[in-house]
């Protein structure tokens, strides 16, 4: 039997529940088909497996109903004597609550383990991956939005921006005192950009770089003390020698926060214009002339970086901003080296 419409339920000592068929049974360990795939799990992880509800018999037609009688009208009750004051008017409905999204981790064997995405409590989708971390399959539908994970004690775990299904921006992680453990930039599914991991103390551990998933830059990795124990430089996936110092401005350990908006930008007559965009709506757009000049602007932006991409999924462009002003602009060259700094005067770039 194909698993899906029709399958067993089987739960599991953890509170998981699959849809499937246990196809048998080998050394306790049972071999479970579900629509993802095939699933080693073990038999005293198993608590349950129901069977499928038959579905309900067809329900009898209703006899007509009898036609009722007319009702008699009835009398005109005497109009109210006005008591001098008006009714308050009713009080403005309060504006929907903003949606919640979420997700969470369930291991289902050692050989498997799903993520479950959430809006306000309600089921999403469900991403199924192997213990590689390879991603098996997908159920259901993701909406464009950021999503965070909780421990128990109710910290934020992790944090992470899904657009079109795949992940984009800035993925953070926390220790559970709320600590910051790691950040990654992604670009469509893909390690673009920075990756810095931390110590409980908040001390850097390492810091790697990565072009479309492959290494591109500096990989440093530090001791607990937060000096540095080994430096590497890559470009386009291999060991290569480092530039000279002189030309290389490597950028921080410690960066401005992501402000979890995403960037586009447009080549334009006379300079370039950067739409910005928020969970996959639209929030601004920024005009700038060939001198990075602001020439008009629109819209409303969350403190802290955004990120702007080129075609090969190189950073181009890092603009930060705060209280809804544009404050500081690193432009990069290849190999994501920092190539200038611009802060930002009554809309004039200076350069640093």
């Amino acid at each position: 039997m194909p698993p899906g419409a029709g399958a067993d339920t089987i739960a599991l000592k953890d509170g998981t529940r699959l849809e499937g068929v246990i196809e048998g049974e080998l050394d306790g360990v049972a071999l479970v088909k579900t629509q993802y795939g095939a699933l080693n799990i073990n038999r005293k992880d198993i608590v349950s497996v129901t069977k499928p509800e038959p579905p309900a018999a067809p329900a009898e037609p209703a006899a007509p109903a009898e036609p009722a009688a007319p009702a008699e009208p009835a009398a005109a009750e005497p109009p109210a004597e006005s008591t001098g004051t008006a009714e308050p008017p009713p009080l403005p409905d309060l504006p929907p609550a903003a949606p919640s999204y979420t997700f969470k981790t369930v291991t289902l064997s050692t050989s498997a383990f799903e993520k479950i995405y959430y809006e306000n409590e309600t089921p999403l989708a469900t991403e199924l991956y192997d213990a590689r971390g390879e991603l098996m399959g997908v159920r259901g539908a993701i909406k464009d939005a950021t999503y965070k994970e909780f421990y128990e004690n109710g910290n934020v775990k992790t944090e992470k921006t899904m657009l079109n299904s795949k992940l984009s921006g800035t993925l953070r992680a926390y220790y559970p005192d709320g600590t910051p453990q790691s950040e990654a930039s992604y670009l469509d599914g893909q390690l673009n950009g920075g990756v810095r991991v931390y110590g409980p103390t908040g001390k850097p551990l390492l810091e790697q770089n990565f072009r479309a998933g492959v290494p591109n830059g500096y990989f440093r990795e530090f001791d607990a003390a937060g000096g540095m124990k080994s430096e590497l430089f890559y470009v386009d996936g291999h060991i290569a020698e480092k530039p000279p110092a002189a030309d290389v401005k490597p950028r921080a350990v410690t960066e401005t926060p992501d402000s979890g908006v995403t960037g586009i930008s447009r080549r334009l007559a006379r300079g370039e214009r950067i739409t910005f965009h928020l969970n996959g709506k639209y929030v601004a757009k920024l005009n700038l002339d060939k001198d990075l000049n602001i020439i008009a602007r629109e819209g409303k932006l969350p403190d802290g970086a955004v990120r702007i991409y080129d075609k090969a999924g190189a950073v181009d462009k890092e603009l930060v901003f705060g209280k809804n002003e544009l404050v500081l602009m690193k432009t990069y060259a290849a190999g994501g080296v920092l190539s200038a700094e611009y802060y930002y005067v009554d809309g004039k770039a200076v350069k640093k």
